[in-house]
């Protein structure tokens, strides 16, 4: 079954609009080193794998490391940035990742989305991951079909009128449930944070009515 976050950034990725206008100021050269060297870092070899391969390194490599690859993973992102230094804002939208990769619009979003997201993950919600991070991957596993439910009812709301913020707020709410069930009342702040920032990462059509969480 599907990692319930790899599902909801395809979703977002191939719904949301990602056009940012910023690609143009990017020097591909310095994103393919600067991102190259971070791929390296988690051994992928490919110059830029299909996202969902991409997806599953990371996964793999954070399972197999646990804090330690939390840790680690957050250091090669801020060694990213650094990297990327003032381009980072230029070079880190769709637009960007297909010029430089020549890759599908939906992988390039999805691209995008995951440096957005880690932003969260390695920087407000780091405290939690570390803490909470082996309950939630727990979570992933024991409340599959809870978590699919969730979205499964987005998806149908999407394929019936497109996307719209109400359904993915509900999606929020029915997801948080099941960790916060699984984890303790006190992760749910996290949660919501983290789905989110899944959705800012992708569109920004919403920002005004965003749960406060």
């Amino acid at each position: 079954m599907q990692h319930p976050f790899l599902r909801i950034s395809f979703i977002l990725a191939s719904t949301s609009n990602q056009s940012s206008g910023k690609a143009s100021s990017c020097d591909t050269s310095v994103l393919g080193d600067c991102y190259g060297t971070y791929l390296n870092n988690l051994n992928v070899t490919d110059r830029l794998p299909p996202y969902t391969d991409y997806f599953t390194a990371v996964f793999n490599y954070l399972v197999d490391n646990s804090r330690k690859g939390l840790r680690n993973t957050c250091q090669w992102r801020d060694d990213l940035r650094a990297c990327l230094g003032p381009s980072f804002e230029s070079c880190v939208n769709r637009e960007a990742f297909e010029k430089t990769y020549n890759v599908s619009e939906l992988d390039a979003a999805q691209y995008q989305g995951d440096l957005r997201i880690g932003e969260f993950i390695c920087g407000d919600g780091y405290k939690d991951m570390i803490k909470y991070g082996t309950c939630f991957s727990l979570c992933e596993i024991q409340r599959q079909e809870e978590n699919s439910a969730c979205i499964d009812e987005l998806e149908k709301r999407i394929r019936k009128e497109g996307f719209q913020c109400g359904p993915y707020y509900k999606f929020m709410e029915c997801i948080g449930a099941t960790f916060t069930q699984e984890c303790g009342e006190e992760t749910s702040s996290f949660v919501c944070k983290g789905w989110r920032s899944a959705l800012q990462a992708y569109t920004h059509q919403c920002d005004d009515t965003l749960p406060k969480c």
